[in-house]
């Protein structure tokens, strides 16, 4: 079966209801979640009323709770389609190069997007019993939406498999994106949701190693994340693991709230924990989002040639909360200690305390010391890489040569 064009599939549809039925339906659903039943309701019993033909041809998988995220979520309601779309649409309009919507289901967005008056949009959905229901959309919307099949949010995944067996499942996930500069507008505008942070830390090897969603130009996200998420990628954490997601949003992207939509309107829903449920508000709403490479990174921040050793002199000095500057860099330029002493560092600074700021220009000053070139860091620095280089494109391992990441 070609990766673009699956087989058609013939399924009958639910019948639908008429828009008074959807009223008061909608009502019932709005009174049970104000009056606290919301761990009471079923998956099955909630689309009944908000999106019935989900229940007819969805994978099963999508229509329980569920423990651990699973690979995508699916958007059921209009109501909040229209709400994303509204949350997004103003700054959407000023860039749709390419523009994608990852996951659309039974097209809950895809609608709203095409009302909204964003001109032409690639779908891409991977399981094929929502094909019929988007093929009837593309009835109503000639020529306004194209269908691919993949999972667009699960790169790294594709990534991996084009390793193994040769394919080009990347290449035809990016067919027809346009090659852009990097300081140019984006090449591609994503539009889905994410419901945990693997996704976020492909995102972060696709700007260093420009690779993936970044191997044509800067990709820009308008992401539906719960609210747990958010705060990682924008507020300082106590976990040594997360202070690293916070630190690399912070320097390499631009993020922006945009808003926020109910968490019901996505499936899965998550079982009922409630060390979870008090956590963020994550069962209440999510946090709809722009996400973006800064377009002047390498201008005003980073020369292209550092950023690979930047990711690694954050990832390494982030591995435990404990760890403290002075100590730490001394272990690569042993003596080093006065001059962080005169840039205002004491003995007791950690790592985890430092800014954004503070880290990237610690990491200037690391890289300006004469002894830099020699130190252990770009030897440690490369055996480390050569460990992750399996998970990325071989003209990455050149590329890691060319920018000094190597035995001296």
């Amino acid at each position: 079966m070609n990766f673009l064009h699956p087989q058609n599939i013939n399924m009958k549809g639910p019948k639908k209801k008429n828009d008074k039925e959807k009223i008061d339906d909608n009502n019932v659903l709005s009174t049970m979640i104000k009056n606290g039943y919301v761990n009471n309701l079923n998956i099955k019993d909630y689309l009944s009323i908000i999106n019935p033909q989900y229940n007819e041809i969805c994978p099963k998988k999508y229509l329980r709770r569920v423990n651990k995220t699973l690979d995508l979520s699916y958007l059921v309601t209009e109501k909040d389609g229209k709400n994303f779309v509204n949350l997004i649409v103003d700054d959407l309009s000023k860039n749709m190069t390419f523009v994608a919507e990852a996951n659309p289901g039974t097209g809950e967005l895809t609608k709203n997007l095409l009302e909204a008056g964003i001109r032409n949009v690639y779908l891409y959905e991977p399981n094929e019993s929502f094909l019929p229901v988007l093929r009837k959309l593309q009835d109503k919307y000639p020529n306004r939406f194209e269908i691919r099949k993949g999972n667009i949010l699960q790169m790294s995944k594709l990534y991996f498999m084009d390793l193994q067996d040769n394919k080009q499942r990347i290449n035809e996930i990016l067919k027809d994106v346009p090659y852009t500069s990097w300081e140019d507008k984006s090449c591609m505008q994503v539009i889905g949701a994410t419901m945990d942070n693997v996704f976020l830390k492909h995102l972060i090897l696709s700007v260093v190693f420009r690779t993936s969603f970044m191997s044509r130009g800067r990709t820009s996200f308008y992401l539906a994340v719960k609210p747990s998420i958010w705060n990682i990628l924008n507020y300082p954490q106590n976990k040594a693991r997360m202070h690293f997601f916070y630190i690399m949003y912070q320097t390499l992207f631009d993020c922006k709230d945009l808003g926020n939509i109910e968490r019901l309107s996505y499936i899965p829903w998550p079982k009922h924990s409630l060390k979870q449920n008090l956590k963020n508000n994550d069962h209440k709403f999510l946090n709809v989002v722009k996400i973006e490479p800064k377009p002047h990174l390498f201008n005003n921040e980073l020369k292209p040639s550092q950023i690979i050793s930047y990711w690694y002199f954050v990832k390494y000095h982030l591995k435990s909360t404990s760890q403290r500057v002075i100590p730490e860099l001394e272990k690569w330029v042993p003596g080093c200690g006065i001059r962080l002493i005169e840039k205002n560092y004491n003995i007791f600074t950690r790592f985890i305390d430092l800014t954004p700021i503070e880290f990237l220009n610690l990491y200037k000053d690391f890289t300006s010391w004469p002894e830099y070139e020699s130190s252990l860091f770009l030897s440690s620095a490369y055996s480390y890489i050569q460990i992750v280089n399996r998970n990325i494109e071989s003209s990455d391992v050149l590329n890691l040569k060319n920018e000094n990441i190597s035995n001296k």
